[in-house]
């Protein structure tokens, strides 16, 4: 008999799984690979008026090394802090007890700012503009500070007695002064007006609405934001005549706790911190507004999984989030000991990238040059390296972005034969042989007997067939090549059986 097209039982049909999920891991521990996950990729998502949205995963830029030396001793030399200064289009960054800059609108001359009196700890700075219009690079490792006056291309250290030692190494600049926190106090200390080498003792206002230290400063429109231990405040220039120039705002106080990860982007402040009584969570501060914006499955790799006793947070201190912004994409970036989370600032969305051995892509600094490439420095290399929108590989090796499915059952638990399996993706060339590898798994991937299946993405029919039957199925897409790449879902041919 032929077939119709609407027969009255008809249990030939074909479906979508569309890959628009976000990240489900069921624990804090990532090996255990059995949920939803994006790694490598991010989504575009366009929107149109009276239409309906469109959504691709995207395989990240690859990394590419610049002719900017990193000046390490050795490969391995962790850098302790970075600095963009838009003025000179410069990027600063500390190793071991050295401070370097390069201006790559100059040329690739690394210049040898200062040496400092440590070698280990964070390295902080910051902008200074004086009334003659001078213009400075102040640096802080928490001992001494530092003043870079890069025309005179000469940097000297603050000898002031009155300027407050040791104190937290993230010096901030407004309204002329610059502005210190007294280590192991709630005590925010500012130099004379216009001069960041002359201190007077008295010159100081206390965070002191909650009995904690306070750990880090950052500038938010007119305001000064501190970070405490459990607290954050806000102070304003008011122009007192003696004492501290700042001034308290007490109605926007939070108690939320600054941990680890501070990175400024625009307007608005990301951190790792921790709310009273609750667990480790990455917060956002616009303005007056403090937002917690991790998703739960973030948190619990921010938190302690093991059972062992006095267990710690999977996050290091006294490091930054960084900033990266490329293709139309802005990203606050966290590195923990498991993966590097991704933040896009304005999805909302959150992803894992990795380096090409499939560990956390181990960014160390990252600076974004004025009407240039967002730089990043990656431990292990010995110069500065830019994502890049011309290569799909970390350092000329090939890195793996992935996706991988909930469980779909397509409307029944009946059984069902998948005849035929299409991917649908970019196809960058139309000749030739690049293969996404698709694995699946009928039973939450327990077995490890999943057998890889390839599917040729320069094909105009992107397909295999003959994929077996299944109750529910996970499916898992890889794709490693050095071309740009993008799929948006898979389309399955099945025949729904009886029960």
């Amino acid at each position: 008999m032929a077939y119709t097209n609407s027969p009255d039982n008809n249990t030939y049909k074909t479906v979508e799984v569309k890959f628009d999920g976000n990240n489900l891991y069921r624990s804090g521990d990532l090996t255990v690979q059995r949920d939803l996950n994006i790694v490598n990729m991010y989504y575009d998502r366009i929107s149109q008026e009276n239409k309906e949205r469109e959504v691709r995963l995207k395989k990240r830029p690859g990394l590419v090394e610049s002719s900017y030396s990193l000046s390490k001793v050795s490969s391995s030399d962790v850098l302790r802090g970075s600095f963009y200064d838009p003025d000179q289009n410069a990027l600063y960054w500390a190793v071991r007890d050295k401070l370097y800059a390069v201006m790559p609108d100059v040329g690739a001359t690394i210049r040898t700012v200062a040496t400092l009196n440590t070698s280990s700890g964070y390295v902080g700075f910051c902008s200074y503009l004086k009334s003659d219009n001078t213009r400075y690079v102040l640096i802080s490792d928490g001992t001494d500070l530092w003043v870079d006056n890069y025309v005179a291309t000469s940097c000297n250290r603050v000898t002031d007695a009155d300027m407050p030692t040791p104190h937290q190494p993230y010096p901030l600049y407004i309204d002329g002064y610059v502005f210190l926190i007294d280590a192991s106090t709630g005590d925010i200390v500012n130099s004379d007006v216009d001069d960041p080498t002359s201190w007077t003792a008295g010159e100081s206002i206390a965070a002191e609405i909650e009995s904690d230290y306070a750990l880090r400063l950052f500038k938010a429109k007119n305001y000064i934001v501190c970070l405490g231990a459990s607290s954050i405040e806000y102070f304003w220039d008011a122009g007192n005549v003696s004492g501290s120039p700042l001034s308290r705002n007490d109605s926007p106080f939070r108690g939320v706790g600054y941990v680890t990860g501070g990175c400024q982007i625009g307007d608005v402040i990301y951190f790792v911190g921790q709310d009273k009584n609750t667990n480790l969570a990455v917060y956002s501060i616009s303005s007056f507004k403090v937002d917690r914006i991790s998703t739960p499955v973030v948190d619990r790799t921010l938190q302690a999984f093991s059972s062992s006793s006095n267990i710690k947070g999977q996050v290091n201190l006294a490091q930054d989030g960084y900033s990266v912004s490329m293709d139309g994409h802005s990203f606050y970036i966290l590195k923990t000991t498991q993966t590097t989370w991704v933040y896009d600032v304005d999805d909302k969305f959150w992803y894992e990238w990795r380096g090409s051995d499939n560990t956390n892509l181990k960014i160390e600094a990252s600076w974004t040059m004025y009407n240039g490439a967002p730089y990043v420095a990656i431990a292990g290399q010995s110069n500065i390296s830019f994502f890049s929108q011309a290569a799909y590989q970390d350092f000329s090796s090939n890195y793996t972005c992935q996706y991988t499915t909930e469980p779909v059952g397509f409307g029944t638990f009946n059984w069902k034969v998948c005849h035929r399996l299409a991917l649908e993706c970019s196809m960058h060339n139309y000749t030739g042989t690049s293969n996404a590898t698709v694995t699946w798994s009928d039973n939450d991937w327990a077995d490890s007997g999943v057998t890889a299946r390839n599917i040729n993405v320069f094909s105009s029919s992107p397909y295999i067939t003959r994929c077996g039957k299944f109750r529910t199925r996970s499916f898992r897409i890889k794709y490693a090549d050095n071309y740009p790449f993008f799929m948006t879902g898979l389309s399955l041919d099945i025949n729904v059986m009886g029960i």
